[in-house]
């Protein structure tokens, strides 16, 4: 993704560099202009010069020795003349055998001897009331030099013009944007926990209003989950009294002369409770980590494992626990204990003398393994397991609910629980992936 200082910068160079070619074009085609007119100029001063020193005496037009530049009597000297009159044409010495044509405006690009470029003025004048044209011409290559000259150097000082340019661009943006790197710090401290709510004068103005709205969503977020937790709550209490008048029930004395009817009833209690019980604990589930919500798994498990040795103290239950910290997820810290305190009770009540846990570390995911030396599943149910799903209670007695309610919370985080027999102690081995926390 190109970041927005990427984009601005490139569209401000580019603009920049239209904007310096913008100004070299006219520049240089100027500099061109006012050489040439120049040029013109001297050349026209000539041919005036040319015009006074002309001599019409009825033979072949001749020129006075005064007034002439020596340049026009040497060969191939790059400046030449041609004046022609009614009695004939005078050129000067400098064209030696070669001819010049009269060009067709007053002021022409003409080849000249050995094919030189060259700027050629023509006037029009009248001389002793005789018609007298005078083309004077000049090599243009010193001049064609210097302009090229002159544009290189341009164009090397718009190039470190333009390095200086983008250069304070670079300094602008940075400025410009520092409120954004500012806010992109708050955005890591909420994330590590550090605030609650991002600092909405810390950012430019143009980003408020997202940042407000951005601080009302999580607000939002916040008294959602409150609100359904406390119904949640509200709701077991209404459904435990109505529960537990059912389960007395079944020890009225009027059942007491029809067992099959009081073993159905407290199948029914026992499953209806179950049930419940199920789907309080999904309610109850927040399903997302909040803004700040990193949670180190290592610490839950230890905190977990601590708990479950001293409540099988009685059955010398080796727990052995291999999840070194920090390993921060991206998960509720409710959420987390009920999901790896389900898996850890489960392999615990199942586990003849061992249960192990470890981790395994990816760039994205962290990857719970517990595994135990219970009796375990059997392959063709372990398949159940994977083709069930959620409904992970429809299987072996002792995995049921616990692993049901562990796969639901893992479900809305995006992670998944896998099964397979556990290498070396041949009991049931569950792997729960969850979200490794960013940064």
């Amino acid at each position: 993704m190109t970041s927005l200082r990427h984009q601005l910068a490139l569209g401000l160079a580019g603009g920049t560099v239209l904007l310096l070619v913008a100004l070299y074009l006219p520049i240089a085609g100027t500099i061109r202009s006012l050489a040439e007119e120049q040029t013109r100029s001297r050349l026209e001063h000539d041919a005036e010069t040319l015009l006074a020193a002309l001599v019409l005496d009825g033979t072949a037009p001749r020129l006075a020795d005064a007034g002439i530049h020596p340049i026009y009597r040497r060969p191939l000297s790059g400046h030449y003349y041609v004046v022609r009159a009614d009695a004939g044409e005078l050129r000067s010495r400098s064209l030696w055998d070669e001819t010049l044509a009269e060009p067709a405006t007053a002021l022409a690009h003409v080849r000249g001897p050995r094919d030189q470029p060259l700027l050629a003025y023509t006037g029009h004048y009248t001389k002793q009331e005789q018609p007298v044209s005078i083309t004077v011409a000049e090599e243009l290559t010193s001049l064609e030099a210097a302009i090229r000259a002159f544009q290189w150097r341009y164009a090397a000082a718009n190039g470190l013009l333009l390095l200086a340019l983008l250069g304070l661009l670079q300094l602008v943006l940075r400025r410009a944007l520092r409120p954004l790197a500012a806010t992109r710090d708050d955005l890591r401290r909420l994330e590590h926990g550090a605030i609650e709510t991002l600092d909405e004068a810390r950012g430019p103005a143009e980003i408020a209003p997202l940042l407000r709205a951005f601080n009302a969503t999580v607000a939002a977020m916040h008294r959602r989950t409150a609100r359904a937790q406390k119904a949640v709550g509200n709701l077991a209490h209404a459904l435990k009294a109505p529960l537990t008048v059912l389960g007395q029930l079944r020890e009225h004395p009027d059942l007491r002369d029809h067992d099959a009817l009081r073993t159905a009833l407290g199948q029914q209690v026992e499953r209806l409770q179950h049930a419940v019980d199920h789907e309080l604990r999904r309610a109850r589930t927040v399903g997302f980590a909040p803004p700040g919500g990193r949670v180190d798994l290592a610490t839950v498990v230890a905190e977990l494992a601590a708990t479950l040795d001293q409540l099988h103290r009685d059955r010398a239950l080796a727990l052995e626990v291999a999840v070194p910290g920090p390993l921060p997820v991206a998960v509720d810290r409710q959420d987390l204990f009920e999901l790896c305190g389900n898996l850890l009770d489960n392999a615990c009540k199942w586990a003849a003398h061992r249960v192990r846990v470890g981790v395994a570390v990816a760039p994205t995911t962290l990857t719970l393994a517990i595994e135990d030396d219970g009796p375990g599943v059997a392959a063709a149910q372990l398949e159940g397991l994977r083709r069930r799903g959620q409904r992970l209670d429809e299987t072996v007695a002792g995995h049921g609910l616990g692993l049901a309610i562990a796969a639901d919370i893992a479900a809305q985080y995006g992670g998944a629980l896998a099964f397979d027999r556990a290498p070396g102690l041949g009991g049931l081995r569950v792997r729960v992936t969850l979200p490794a926390a960013a940064g």
